[in-house]
């Protein structure tokens, strides 16, 4: 399956781009779908580690399986002040 993954901040500036396309095998893991981020963008490895995904607007498990949806994104870590 492909997948869209929308990015933000240094991983988006890491890649380059604000998304990537991402090729999973069936029932692949959302972990695997951060695993294959690795492999695409190895420079946000760190920024990838303390990331979490969303799913139309949703996080999620990264345990549970990829299923296709309208908007997949990085979300990285917010610091405030």
């Amino acid at each position: 399956m492909r997948i869209e993954v929308l990015l933000f901040a240094g991983v988006r500036e890491a890649a380059d781009s604000d998304r990537v396309t991402i090729d999973l095998p069936d029932g692949a893991t959302y972990a695997g779908l951060l695993a294959a981020l690795e492999v695409e963008i190895p420079t946000a490895s760190a920024a990838l580690a303390s990331s979490r995904l969303a799913v139309d607007g949703e996080f999620v498990d990264l345990q549970s399986p990829v299923e296709v949806a309208g908007e997949v994104a990085l979300i990285p870590p917010v610091s405030g002040g």
